[in-house]
C-alpha cells in the first residue's frame, strides 16, 4: 500500500523515504495499465469461451445423451421380445413328445380309451405341466379332448367359452397337410391373452397320415417375464381394453400408424422381427419403450411398457456439471497465468511479427501436409502434424530423412524434378509415398520454390487421395463384376435345355465367385425334400453332392428359404443347431443360399410355396464373410438363373 501513497506525498516526506521503496514512480502506472487492459482483455475472452464452449458442449451432450438413452431403451425392450421369444420356443418345444407319440396317434384313431387319460392327462400331471388348456382335435375337426386347467388348485376346469371360436373348421390353429407345421403365438380370450401351441399329430417316428391336432396353452405369467427381465420394470396391457392409461393410449396411437405404414408384415414375437417401438421420457428418474406384440393371427394383442431408470441421463447431468466446474477452474487458472503472459508479451521486444503468427498457424492447422525440403541435400526441415500424422512419423523422425527415403520414384527422377522447381517451374501431379509401416500412401502434390536469401528452400504440399483412388478402384471392380454379370447371363442364354443352363451356370458362377462348389437344389413339396440338381466342384475330389437329399420337416434353414429369404452363413461350423451338423461335417466352410422364384412353375401352387429351389455357393478351405457386393451380385444371377427356368 505504501507505493500507492508515495505519489500524493509531499517533498520533505519523499526526502525521508528509502529509495527503494519508490524507484521509477512512472513505470509503476504504466505496468498498472497494462495489466487492467490484459484482465480485461483475457478475462472478456475467456468468460466468452467459456459460455460459448459450454452451450455448444451442452447442446451436444444432451443430444448424445437423447440418442443414447434412445438406443438403450430400444435395446431394453429388444431384450424383452427376445425373451418372449425364447419363452414361446420353450413353451413349443415342450410338447412334440406328446403331438408325435404313438400313444397319442393312437387315442384318436381308436377313440377314448380311459387308460390314456387317466395315464396321461390327470389334474396332477397337467398341473405340473403348468399349462391351462389342453384340447385334442381329429383331422375332422372334431373336437376329441378339451380341459382348462386351474394350476394353482391342481383342478380341471372348463374349457373358456372364447376358444371355441379359434379351433372352428378352417382355423388357423388346426393342423393339416396343407399346415403340417408348428404353430405357437399368443391368442387374446376373454380370460387374458394366453400362449398357444398347435401341433400336428403324428407317430412317434414323426410319419403320417395326420390326424388331428393337439393344443397347449398356458396364460402369460407376468412374474416369470418380469424375473426374467429383471433389470428393466414392465407393464403390459390388452391393446383394445378400454382402461389403458394415457401414456398407452399415446404410445398406442403412435405404434398403430406406425405399423400400418410399414411394408413388413412381421410377427413381433420373432427374433428377427422390426417391432415398432417408442420411446419416451416418463420423468427425470425413469424413461419407457413401447411396442405391439401380435398374436397368432399377425393383428395387435398387447402393448408391452419397459421402463429403465435414466442413468445416463443422471450421469450427464452430473458429468455436465463437473465439466463447467472443471472449466471454470481451468478459466481461472488459465486466465491468471495468461494475463501474466499478456503483459509479458505486450512489453517484451522480441514479439514475433503477425505475418509470422499467421503462417505458423495455417501450417500448424492445415490438413494437408505440408513440408519444407533442402534441395541439396534433400533433407526435411520442417514438417508440419499433418504431414507427419499422413506418414507416421514423430517430429525427430521426420527430421531425420530425406525425399529420397518417402517418395517412391527414382532418385535421378527426383533430381530432375528438383531441378526444375529451383528453375522457378512449379510441379502439380499425383505421387507415392511410403508410410512408415510400409504402406503405399496416393497423394496430390503441389511443389514449389519459396524465397531465401540463405539456401534454396522448395515448399511441398501433399492432400491424401487414397480415399479417391479406393472409390476408384472400387468403380472399376464394379464394371469389371457386371462384365462377369454379363458372361453369366449369356451363357445362360445359349440354351434352353434345362440341363446345360444348369451345369454352364454353375461353372461360371463358381469361376466368377472363385468358390470351391457351386450347386443348384429343386425344391419337392410333394415329397417334402430337397434335391441337388447340379453340381460344380473345383477339385474331384470333393465330396458328391450332385442327387443329395435334404428332409424339409423341422428345418430352419427350409422354412426361411420359403419366405425367399437370402441365407448368409459365414462358418458353418460355428452353428449349433441339429439341423446343420451333418452339414457342417460332410460341407464345411461359409455358405451363400440364394432362393430361386419361378413364378410359372406348375407342380405345385407357388402362392403358398413361392420357391423352386436355391443357388449355393461355398467356400470350404477359407471360410470367409460374404461381402454384401457378393450376396448382391449372386443375387443378380440368381434372378437370371430364375428367368432361364422359366424360358425353358
Amino acid at each position: 500500500m505504501a507505493l500507492f501513497k508515495t505519489k500524493s506525498l509531499s517533498k520533505p516526506v519523499r526526502k525521508k523515504q528509502n529509495p527503494l521503496e519508490n524507484q521509477n514512480p512512472p513505470a509503476t502506472g504504466k505496468s498498472l495499465t497494462l495489466r487492467q487492459k490484459a484482465v480485461l482483455v483475457v478475462g472478456t475472452t475467456i468468460v466468452g469461451l467459456l459460455g460459448v464452449l459450454y452451450a455448444t458442449s451442452s447442446t451436444l451432450f444432451f443430444g448424445n445423451i437423447k440418442v443414447a438413452e434412445e438406443q438403450y431403451t430400444r435395446q431394453a425392450v429388444e431384450n424383452v421380445l427376445s425373451i418372449f421369444s425364447q419363452t414361446k420356443e420353450d413353451f413349443s418345444a415342450r410338447f412334440p413328445d406328446w403331438s408325435a407319440w404313438d400313444d397319442t396317434y393312437s387315442f384318436i384313431k381308436q377313440g377314448k380309451p380311459s387308460n390314456y387319460i387317466e395315464s396321461n392327462l390327470s389334474e396332477q400331471a397337467l398341473a405340473s405341466m403348468k399349462v391351462n388348456l389342453v384340447l385334442y382335435i381329429n383331422s375332422a375337426g372334431g373336437l376329441v379332448y378339451a380341459t382348462g386347467v386351474d394350476i394353482r388348485r391342481q383342478k380341471k376346469i372348463p374349457l373358456p367359452a372364447s376358444v371355441k371360436k379359434h379351433i372352428a373348421k378352417g382355423s388357423l390353429l388346426l393342423r393339416s397337410a396343407n399346415r403340417p407345421e408348428i404353430l405357437t403365438g399368443i391368442l387374446s380370450l376373454d380370460s387374458g391373452p394366453i400362449l398357444v401351441t398347435s401341433q400336428p399329430i403324428l407317430t412317434s417316428k414323426k410319419t403320417g397320415p395326420m390326424l388331428g391336432t393337439l393344443i397347449f396353452g398356458r396364460y402369460l405369467d407376468t412374474a416369470k417375464i418380469q424375473k426374467l427381465a429383471s433389470r428393466y420394470r414392465l407393464t403390459w396391457h390388452e391393446i383394445n381394453t378400454s382402461q389403458l392409461p394415457p401414456d398407452f393410449l399415446a404410445a398406442r396411437s403412435y405404434l398403430l400408424g406406425k405399423e400400418q405404414n410399414s411394408k413388413k408384415d412381421a410377427v413381433c414375437l420373432m427374433p428377427n422381427a422390426r417391432c415398432p417401438i417408442l420411446v419416451h421420457p416418463l420423468n427425470s428418474q425413469a424413461i419407457a419403450g413401447y411396442t405391439i406384440i401380435q398374436d397368432i393371427y399377425g393383428k395387435p394383442a398387447l402393448m408391452l411398457r419397459v421402463e429403465t431408470p435414466r442413468e445416463i441421463y443422471q450421469q450427464g447431468i452430473a458429468n455436465l456439471r463437473y465439466q463447467f466446474a472443471s472449466l471454470a477452474i481451468v478459466g481461472l487458472v488459465f486466465g491468471a497465468i495468461a494475463t501474466l503472459l499478456t503483459e509479458k508479451l505486450l512489453t517484451s521486444q522480441r514479439q514475433r511479427t503477425v505475418s509470422e503468427v499467421r503462417y505458423r498457424a495455417v501450417i500448424a492447422q492445415a490438413t494437408d501436409g505440408i513440408f519444407l525440403i533442402d534441395a541439396k541435400s534433400k533433407r526435411f526441415l520442417e514438417a508440419n502434424a499433418a504431414l507427419e500424422k499422413l506418414l507416421g512419423y514423430t517430429p525427430k523422425e521426420i527430421l531425420q530423412l530425406t525425399l529420397y527415403d518417402v517418395l517412391l520414384e527414382e532418385p535421378e527422377k527426383i533430381d530432375r524434378d528438383i531441378q526444375n522447381l529451383t528453375s522457378g517451374k512449379h510441379f502439380t501431379g499425383e505421387q507415392q509415398y511410403r508410410h512408415r509401416d510400409g504402406s503405399i500412401v496416393e497423394v496430390e502434390v503441389k511443389a514449389n520454390q519459396i524465397a531465401c536469401p540463405e539456401k534454396e528452400i522448395l515448399c511441398l504440399v501433399l492432400r491424401d487421395i487414397s480415399a479417391r483412388k479406393q472409390a476408384e478402384n472400387a468403380r472399376l471392380r464394379q464394371s469389371q463384376k457386371e462384365q462377369a454379370v454379363n458372361r453369366v447371363v449369356q451363357s445362360l442364354r445359349n440354351s434352353l435345355e434345362l440341363t446345360t443352363i444348369f451345369s454352364t451356370a454353375v461353372s461360371e458362377i463358381a469361376t466368377l465367385f472363385k468358390v470351391e462348389r457351386a450347386t443348384i437344389i429343386e425344391y419337392f413339396p410333394e415329397q417334402q425334400l430337397w434335391r441337388c440338381v447340379a453340381e460344380y466342384r473345383q477339385k474331384p475330389d470333393l465330396p458328391i453332392a450332385l442327387g443329395w437329399e435334404i428332409p424339409d420337416c423341422n428345418n430352419w434353414v427350409t422354412q426361411r428359404l420359403k419366405q425367399l429369404e437370402i441365407i448368409r452363413i459365414d462358418d458353418i461350423s460355428q452353428i449349433e443347431d441339429e439341423t446343420v451338423k451333418n452339414l457342417a461335417q460332410t460341407y464345411p466352410g461359409s455358405w451363400l443360399i440364394i432362393p430361386l422364384r419361378v413364378d410359372s412353375y406348375s407342380s405345385y401352387d407357388t402362392r403358398s410355396i413361392p420357391v423352386w429351389g436355391t443357388l449355393n455357393l461355398l467356400r470350404h478351405w477359407a471360410p470367409t464373410p460374404w461381402e454384401d457386393w457378393e450376396v448382391e451380385l449372386a443375387s443378380a444371377i440368381a434372378n437370371q438363373l430364375a428367368i432361364a427356368i422359366q424360358q425353358s
